[in-house]
């Protein structure tokens, strides 16, 4: 008998592929020389047993068509009960990891029973005899010379084995079951926030499926690439020859920045493995923290490390856009290259391709690069970065490999949620110690993540020491206007009176209710030149509608002409614009640094200019905005604010003071809160209880929502159109799914999840709530200015 792994495939090509492929992976893993033969030895076996059920004639006559056959023709069960067989008879203390000796056996069976599916609690994993075993194990038996033959080519060591496994089935599971007994009261004893055996299950589960699926794909491999530190400064001549030859302040404060931060990198001990980057806005800090990344990633290199990846992390999709750019320019001069730049989340565009075009992928297949993360530099989000290392799902978990030994840029790090510092500090702690990874935090406003003595600073000299580049900052001011919270109407007022001072003003509020109020007012008071000078921004509106208000803000800020424009926080982290004056209502700390930083941001404007924050309560609402969105944060940044405001004659808060006004915060949010989701997640994490963790979420979610989509445009249209008749009603199952993944992220250009509260009585249309053009165009269901139109009295809000 010939025994297929796939239709063309043989079965034992495909394992000795998977093979090679996951050995592939691991000699790119940095993993203490120690452990490395007894990575090489599990990955061999999972290997080597993932598809040994393939062996039985059910699945060789399910594979070649036959569908009479029933569940005899499942093969991950039967691999898994051979591979922990297997890993049960190679027991070797002296060389494997000895606190999790005992129970590979059992990681084994786990890994390869779930090989087709998502990761389930461990503890609920039991070792089970399903009644097509049986028929399975005949079969087996009744193949048994043929299958050793096959099996001896490709893995001797494996046919021993064979008719001991058969002989002895029934006590191995006994064994099995006894081990697995014991699982609780081992994870009882493991230390706190011990996640070694999290991360060997979750790594070792990430090299085998996807080393499986590119087999299966018959993908070539992608070999590593060299990226010299020369090509940031390369770009810095190309765009920035002219800018440099002036004495501006800024271009000056950039290159000094940039000349410290690669002086401490060429000299920091490479066994460090947490940095920070902090540094004002403005400052170039994408730039200088690329290049600090692409040296460290260098000086490893020479050290007989593997080529690290390294993966530079951002808070929103809505920035990601214009920081690929950037680096895409930087590493390919803005060639499209995926196996050296490539941006990966959930509205990027389906698009793997080489510098020279040749070998066009499927889509499938693009999608499968993209997905695993095969590239040098991956820009993401801190969605795909944590929802990766927390998940359970078999598709997000391909990547996870990819992570391990990389070096991380975490960009706007500030925006990781106060309750996931604990959960966030641990996670790196585990992958630094497991795989050396390297993290990097980078921001204007560095959280207390990591004690500062285990972290080195990257922007910090013993002439000119990092509070420095703070204390030169004279571009902005805050004023913390008034001494109690003010109603709508006061507010309203007071940031009139604010705006009328200057050409251009950007207004941030906390809730989407309040800022449609807010430009509505505004749009009142500036009569008939609101269409022109009043812009509203928030994810009330589709991300085509966003893109097209930003670019119109950036062409009259460009030109100076007046600009007013009403946001929500989506506008606070990474967009470049540059206003005369913000004006916000109260936030935590970070939030307020980071408004300013959309403020004078170059520093053109010689006298420092205003960040007002002027505290909103309704009177209709219980609590204040600041209270719904931050909960105490906004208290503590108020208090916090007050104390430093009184230092000040003028009552004033110089840019000179922010860094310090921040470390006053953090230090009284550490003091004043608990860890304990961080706390809930690592134990989950650490008792390998997957299916809890997968109702793990970055950005919380309270309402159900539904999804809507706006025929915004002419581009909208067509692209329903297509949808409609090229994916919905195509019969062909392959071509559907092909013609989806063209369009499925240019749909999400036009849609938006909206709360189920305020689509009542409409029905769906293929999956989405349809709003036609005609109703965008008498603003019916969706404002061409304000977005989507919701109940005036709802004071939730969700920034992201």
């Amino acid at each position: 008998m010939r025994f297929r792994s796939h239709p063309e495939r043989e079965l034992s090509d495909h394992m000795q592929d998977v093979h090679r492929r996951v050995l592939s992976m691991l000699e790119r893993t940095p993993i203490e020389e120690a452990e490395r033969d007894a990575w090489a030895r599990l990955l061999r076996l999972l290997a080597s047993c993932h598809d040994f059920g393939k062996y039985t004639s059910f699945f060789q006559k399910h594979l070649a068509g036959d569908r009479s056959i029933g569940k005899e023709s499942y093969h991950s069960l039967l691999g898994a009960l051979f591979g922990s067989y297997v890993r049960e008879q190679s027991w070797s203390s002296a060389t494997d990891w000895k606190q999790h000796e005992y129970y590979l056996p059992l990681i084994v069976y786990f890994i390869i029973v779930q090989h087709h599916s998502h990761l389930r609690d461990f503890a609920d994993t039991v070792p089970s005899k399903q009644d097509y075993l049986a028929a399975q194990l005949q079969d087996i038996t009744h193949n048994l010379r043929e299958i050793e033959q096959d099996l001896h080519q490709s893995f001797p060591e494996l046919t021993p084995h064979l008719l001991a496994f058969l002989d002895h089935f029934e006590e191995h599971m006994n064994q099995l079951s006894g081990k697995h007994n014991f699982v609780p009261r081992f994870f009882r004893q493991l230390p706190e926030y011990d996640l070694s055996l999290a991360l060997m299950v979750q790594v070792a589960f990430s090299f085998l499926i996807d080393a499986d699926k590119h087999s299966a794909a018959e993908n070539d491999s992608v070999p590593p690439s060299q990226l010299s530190p020369g090509l940031v400064e390369a770009y810095r001549i190309r765009q920035f020859a002219k800018a440099a030859q002036k004495n501006d302040t800024m271009v000056v404060k950039r290159n000094l920045v940039k000349q410290i931060v690669v002086e401490n990198v060429s000299r920091v001990e490479l066994s460090k493995s947490f940095h920070t980057f902090t540094s004002p806005t403005g400052t170039g800090k994408t730039l200088a923290a690329l290049e600090g990344a692409l040296l460290l990633r260098d000086r490893l290199s020479k050290q007989g490390s593997p080529p690290r990846r390294i993966i530079y992390v951002l808070p929103f999709t809505s920035i990601i856009d214009q920081n690929y750019a950037v680096i895409q320019n930087v590493i390919t001069q803005g060639k499209t290259n995926s196996q050296l730049v490539l941006k990966h989340h959930y509205m990027s565009e389906i698009e793997y391709g080489k510098a020279d075009g040749t070998d066009e992928l499927s889509l499938d297949r693009q999608l499968m690069f993209i997905e695993s993360w095969e590239s040098e530099v991956i820009v993401t989000t801190y969605v795909q970065l944590l929802h990766t290392m927390l998940s359970n799902q078999n598709r997000q978990l391909k990547k996870l490999h990819n992570l391990a030994g990389s070096i991380v840029i975490l960009d706007e790090v500030q925006n990781i949620p106060f309750a996931y510092w604990l959960l966030t500090e641990q996670l790196c702690k585990a992958y630094s110690k497991q795989f050396d990874n390297k993290w990097i935090l980078l921001t204007a406003t560095q959280p207390k993540i990591f004690p500062d003595s285990d972290t080195v600073e990257w922007l910090d000299h013993p002439e000119y020491h990092n509070t420095c580049f703070f204390a030169d900052m004279n571009r902005t001011e805050i004023r913390l206007l008034g001494e109690r919270y003010l109603d709508l109407e006061e507010w309203l007022d007071a940031a009139y009176a604010e705006a009328e001072k200057v050409p251009s003003v950007l207004i941030i509020v906390n809730t989407i209710a309040t800022s449609t109020q807010v430009y509505d007012y505004f749009c009142e008071r500036m009569d008939g030149d609101s269409d022109e000078v009043v812009y509203y921004l928030s994810a009330n509106l589709i991300f085509e509608h966003r893109k097209k208000v930003l670019k119109r803000v950036r062409q009259r800020l460009d030109n100076g002409l007046p600009v007013i424009l009403v946001s929500t926080q989506v506008v606070e982290a990474g967009v470049d614009v540059d206003f005369h004056c913000v004006i916000r209502d109260l936030g935590p700390m970070d939030s307020i640094i980071q408004a300013a930083g959309r403020c004078n941001r170059h520093g053109r404007r010689p006298s420092p200019e205003s960040v007002v924050v002027i505290p909103l309560h309704k009177a209709s609402a219980k609590k204040a905005d600041s209270a719904i969105v931050y909960g105490q944060d906004a208290y503590i940044a108020v208090e916090t604010m007050r104390e430093f405001r009184a230092g000040h004659n003028d009552g004033a808060i110089p840019e000179k003071a922010y860094q310090q006004m921040v470390d006053s915060y953090y230090q009284k949010l550490l003091y004043l809160k608990e860890n304990g989701e961080s706390r809930k997640r690592l134990s989950q994490l650490q008792k390998l209880e997957f299916d809890k963790l997968s109702d793990f979420s970055l950005i919380p979610k309270k309402n159900r929502t539904i999804a809507v989509y706006v025929q915004y445009n002419w581009k909208a249209v067509w692209l329903w159109n297509y949808y409609v008749e090229r994916v919905c009603k195509e019969k062909d199952l392959n071509r559907r799914r092909e013609n989806y993944l063209r369009c499925k992220t240019k749909l999400r250009q036009f849609q938006m999840d909206v709360d189920c509260r305020y689509v009542r009585n409409r029905e769906l249309e293929y999956g989405f709530v349809l709003i036609r053009p005609e109703w965008v165009e008498a603003d019916q269901y969706y404002d061409r200015r304000t977005g989507w139109i919701r109940d005036p009295n709802d004071e939730e809000a969700f920034i992201w």
